[in-house]
């Protein structure tokens, strides 16, 4: 179960259920409230789009910061992100390549990969100068990359829409528990959605010049500027090389239209030099992609070796996916703790995924690398072998644009009947009904994790910093020892590690076993009882040596 839905499991039963009904019969029934609330969206919604922008940056970073809770939770992704920070900033890069393979080979499969990509390591970087690896102070700046990614989405979607529908949007976006809590996670999925928002707009940019004739050096540079974010971009997350697929794809159908439209016409002649230059811009994002990765790859090692390995190109996988996306959309559409809000959820998931189709229907000529963008991301993802919300976060605020076309596309298909002007009614109320329940959901959150009565300190505990300080001081850093979270233990105490998941036929490599009340390591500790000695204790943890 996701965090943030573990944590309104409980408030939606106790605290939460009977205000979000009452806030629902109000907005209903009462024409005043309704109106007010048209009043403050239209006030936004007249703001030019840096002044959009700026509001919805500062709303994005409050709300984000006040759930951000106490804590840190298991997890190896974020910490390979730290040690991967940590050696670029000790210059032991090496050194933490040797014990991370050591990890990845030695335990079992799906443990994670070899290198992450840097780019969020990077990124981190200038914190752990400062500050080492604080992890409030470090939520905080994850928060930065939430309400920055909003800043480019902001512009992206005002080229294209009115303000109401723009503004409306992006609030569906900064009020969502389901992006907001995952800046208590500390890893790649906000800064992700940040790049993707910013390579957009600037590929926006990039289309937008090469179709209004700018001068061929000014369209040049954006193709650079282009191709090298788009490697930044895979330098956060590696499958967001469906940036660069898109974009090539896109590129082909641009010439096999041109081609087309110049045997159409009567006279066929070339304009090679204007061809040239085209075809010469149509290149250079691809080049600075190269030319990046060839310069990056000469002082790292390469990212992402492992990420064909975890997918399975088959109808059982598919089906699978499809359908947990399914219920991924439903809980980033609202929360799925209660049988009614399950049901409005995914309700509201059907209505947004039908209108989304229209409106990628109605807008196919305007919108064709986002669609091709959509579309190869999606298949990526039904053919992955994990499923997660994050892997999306770039993913829903676009079909939330293409949602609204198609609720355009229709309204001014039967605007002149009656049901239709009723509908529209209904959507728009439903929608306005959905903000408000977000932010109520979002209020109670919020004082349930500020007011101290939620916190997730695993990695992070007392009993866990004390094991990591008992490892420190008395076992060497060339030590083997097994553990449930081995790049957890590597990260605080330099030692080799790994882990099978409770199975105990790969033991030799170990010199100590650590086992953690919350693993659930039966054999493990059967094992660790029977042929270990026994080290050292606390409350969570037993250690013992081999």
């Amino acid at each position: 179960m996701p965090v943030f839905d573990s944590i309104l499991l409980n408030v939606y039963r106790t605290r939460l259920y009977l205000p979000l009904l009452i806030v629902g019969v109000i907005f209903l029934v009462s024409p005043r409230v309704r109106r007010l609330v048209l009043k403050v969206t239209d006030t936004f919604s007249r703001l030019n789009t840096g002044s959009m922008a700026a509001v919805i940056f500062v709303a994005a970073f409050i709300l984000s910061v006040l759930v951000c809770y106490d804590g840190k939770s298991w997890g190896g992704d974020f910490s390979q992100y730290f040690a991967q920070t940590r050696a670029l900033a000790d210059h032991t890069v090496a050194e933490w390549y040797e014990k991370n393979i050591f990890i990845i080979n030695t335990s079992a499969e799906g443990i994670g990969s070899d290198v992450y990509p840097w780019f969020w390591s990077i990124l981190l970087l200038p914190m752990y100068k400062l500050f080492g690896f604080h992890m409030p102070l470090l939520k905080v700046y994850e928060a930065l990359f939430f309400a920055a990614s909003m800043i480019p989405f902001v512009y992206i979607l005002r080229r294209r829409i009115p303000g109401k529908p723009a503004f409306l949007i992006c609030l569906g976006i900064t009020c969502n528990l389901a992006f907001l809590m995952f800046v208590n996670t500390i890893e790649s999925d906000i800064p992700n959605m940040f790049m993707v928002f910013l390579t957009l707009n600037m590929i926006d940019l990039y289309h937008k010049d090469a179709r209004d004739g700018q001068g061929w050096l000014y369209k040049g540079l954006l193709g650079v500027l282009v191709g090298v974010l788009i490697f930044a971009d895979c330098e956060t997350r590696t499958m967001n090389q469906a940036l660069l697929l898109a974009l090539l794809v896109y590129d082909v159908i641009m010439v096999v239209l041109s081609v087309i439209r110049m045997y159409g016409r009567k006279e066929r002649e070339i304009h090679w030099k204007r061809s040239l230059c085209k075809g010469l811009t149509m290149a250079l994002p691809f080049i600075g992609y190269a030319v990046t990765a060839r310069v990056f790859y000469a002082f790292l090692p390469k990212s992402g070796g492992t990420y064909n390995d975890y997918f399975e190109f088959s109808i059982g996988r598919l089906k699978e996916n499809i359908i947990g996306y399914f219920k991924i959309l439903g809980q980033m559409v609202c929360a799925t703790s209660r049988p009614v809000i399950a049901a409005i959820s995914y309700t509201g998931v059907c209505i947004l995924l039908i209108l989304a189709v229209v409106g990628m229907i109605y807008q196919f000529r305007k919108e064709l690398y986002f669609l091709i963008y959509i579309g190869g991301m999606m298949c990526m993802l039904i053919f992955y072998d994990y499923m997660d919300s994050r892997f999306i976060f770039a993913i829903y605020p676009l079909l939330m644009l293409f949602a609204y076309w198609g609720y355009v596309c229709l309204r001014d298909k039967w605007k002149e009947h009656r049901w239709m002007e009723v509908g529209s009614l209904l959507l728009k109320d439903g929608y306005l009904l959905y903000m408000i329940i977000l932010l109520v959901s979002f209020s109670v959150t919020a004082v349930y994790i500020q007011t101290g009565r939620y916190s997730l300190r695993q990695a992070d505990s007392v009993q866990a910093q004390e094991l990591y300080a008992y490892i420190n001081e008395n076992i060497s850093d060339d030590a083997v020892i097994y553990f449930f979270k081995p790049r957890v233990l590597y990260l605080y105490t330099n030692v080799y590690s790994y882990n099978c998941y409770n199975e105990v036929y790969n033991m030799e490599p170990a010199d100590y076993i650590a086992v953690c009340e919350e693993d659930g390591y039966d054999r493990v500790y059967a094992y660790a009882k029977e042929h270990g000695t026994l080290v050292y204790q606390n409350e969570m943890f037993c250690l013992y040596e081999l």
